[in-house]
């Protein structure tokens, strides 16, 4: 796994907050998508809340786009690394 070790910084669990998806979903896109191959590429996130795994597929992905609640925006913003 290249990604930065911080990567889960600041990202409740499931029992935590419980409309987030699980670590091990986020684990399972870490797994899949942490190669070269989709370093240059972008990904359509269908649905957002809080941004905890659009923060993930952000160290995956050269771009995120997003399908969002405006109400979610702000926090999301928080959430995703800016380079």
């Amino acid at each position: 796994m290249d990604v930065q070790p911080n990567i889960f910084k600041d990202i409740p669990t499931k029992r935590e907050y419980k409309e987030t998806t699980t670590i091990k979903f986020k684990n399972d896109l870490l797994n899949f998508f942490d190669i070269d191959e989709f370093k240059d590429k972008k990904i359509l996130e269908c649905g957002t809340n809080h941004g905890h795994t659009t923060r993930v597929l952000s160290f995956l992905f050269d771009k995120v786009t997003l399908d969002i609640k405006v109400m979610f925006f702000q926090n999301l913003l928080m959430r995703i690394p800016i380079s």
